[in-house]
Protein backbone atom coordinates (compact mmCIF):
# COMPACT_ATOMS: atom_id res chain seq x y z
CA UNK A 1 0.00 0.00 0.00
CA UNK A 2 2.80 2.52 0.94
CA UNK A 3 4.43 1.74 -2.49
CA UNK A 4 1.70 2.20 -4.18
CA UNK A 5 1.29 5.49 -2.64
CA UNK A 6 4.64 6.48 -3.69
CA UNK A 7 4.39 5.73 -6.97
CA UNK A 8 1.24 7.73 -7.14
CA UNK A 9 3.06 10.45 -5.63
CA UNK A 10 5.80 10.14 -8.18
CA UNK A 11 3.23 10.82 -10.53
CA UNK A 12 1.82 13.31 -9.26
CA UNK A 13 4.72 15.47 -8.69
CA UNK A 14 6.02 14.71 -12.11
CA UNK A 15 2.33 16.10 -13.80
CA UNK A 16 2.51 18.74 -11.33
CA UNK A 17 6.14 19.92 -13.04
CA UNK A 18 4.70 19.11 -16.59
CA UNK A 19 2.10 21.79 -16.10
CA UNK A 20 4.41 24.45 -14.05
CA UNK A 21 6.47 23.92 -17.46
CA UNK A 22 4.06 24.35 -19.77
CA UNK A 23 2.65 27.39 -17.50
CA UNK A 24 6.32 29.52 -17.29
CA UNK A 25 6.40 28.39 -21.15
CA UNK A 26 3.34 29.83 -21.72
CA UNK A 27 3.95 33.38 -19.88
CA UNK A 28 7.02 33.94 -21.51
CA UNK A 29 5.67 33.52 -24.88
CA UNK A 30 2.89 35.89 -23.59
CA UNK A 31 5.64 38.37 -22.55
CA UNK A 32 7.03 38.15 -26.26
CA UNK A 33 3.81 38.42 -28.12
CA UNK A 34 2.84 42.00 -25.82
CA UNK A 35 6.56 42.95 -26.37
CA UNK A 36 5.78 42.35 -30.38
CA UNK A 37 2.52 43.86 -30.20
CA UNK A 38 3.94 47.29 -28.74
CA UNK A 39 6.56 47.86 -31.37
CA UNK A 40 3.81 46.98 -33.98
CA UNK A 41 1.62 49.79 -32.29
CA UNK A 42 4.34 51.86 -31.95
CA UNK A 43 5.50 51.37 -35.93
CA UNK A 44 1.70 51.90 -36.99
CA UNK A 45 1.83 55.14 -35.22
CA UNK A 46 4.97 56.54 -36.75
CA UNK A 47 3.44 55.32 -40.61
CA UNK A 48 0.35 57.06 -40.06
CA UNK A 49 1.63 60.52 -38.23
CA UNK A 50 3.72 60.47 -41.17
CA UNK A 51 1.06 59.79 -43.67
CA UNK A 52 -2.08 61.57 -42.63
CA UNK A 53 -2.99 64.29 -44.81
CA UNK A 54 -3.96 67.91 -43.36
CA UNK A 55 -7.71 68.88 -42.50
CA UNK A 56 -9.78 70.23 -45.62
CA UNK A 57 -10.69 73.47 -46.13
CA UNK A 58 -14.06 74.10 -46.37
CA UNK A 59 -15.59 74.79 -49.35
CA UNK A 60 -18.39 78.19 -49.80
CA UNK A 61 -21.09 76.61 -49.90
CA UNK A 62 -22.40 77.67 -53.98
CA UNK A 63 -26.04 76.65 -53.30
CA UNK A 64 -27.18 80.62 -52.26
Amino acid sequence: MIQVLQIEERRLVTESAAVLKRRLEAETEVDRQEASQGRFVAEREEVQAKTLMPKARRCPDLRK
